[in-house]
């Protein structure tokens, strides 16, 4: 779990100091490296606390599932939900390039998904 959870980290610090986010009518914008760094650190951090916590609330509901109460077994879920999350953090590499030719394409994909329904009673 340790070494999943600095994928994302080590991914924003190349993404946000190295690539940058491109910004229409401006250029490129790039974090200084102390500050992705001092962010991967936070991320870093709050990744391990906020599994750690779920291990908790699943060892807490364990019995309502008709299960045994075992922190171990319970902090394997939580690390065994995470790991996708964790191992897609690699996509942190390319952030989110903010152009005008987005909100375009945003636009194009929620009228797609609007006029597609489904009648499954009719």
């Amino acid at each position: 779990m340790v070494i999943l959870a600095i994928i994302p980290a080590v991914a924003s610090i190349i993404g946000m100091s190295a690539v940058g986010t491109r910004i229409s009518f401006v250029g490129t914008f790039r974090l200084p490296l102390v500050n992705s760094l001092s962010r991967a650190v936070v991320q870093y951090v709050l990744t391990l606390i906020g599994i750690y916590i779920l291990g908790l609330i699943i060892n807490a509901l364990a019995s309502s599932f008709s299960g045994v109460k075992n922190e171990i077994q319970a902090l394997k879920v939580a690390v065994y939900c995470a790991t996708p999350s964790l191992v897609a953090g690699i996509l942190y590499i390319v952030p989110a390039q903010c152009t005008g030719n987005n909100s375009r394409a945003l636009r194009t994909l929620s009228s797609l998904s609007s006029n597609s329904h489904y009648d499954g009673m009719s």
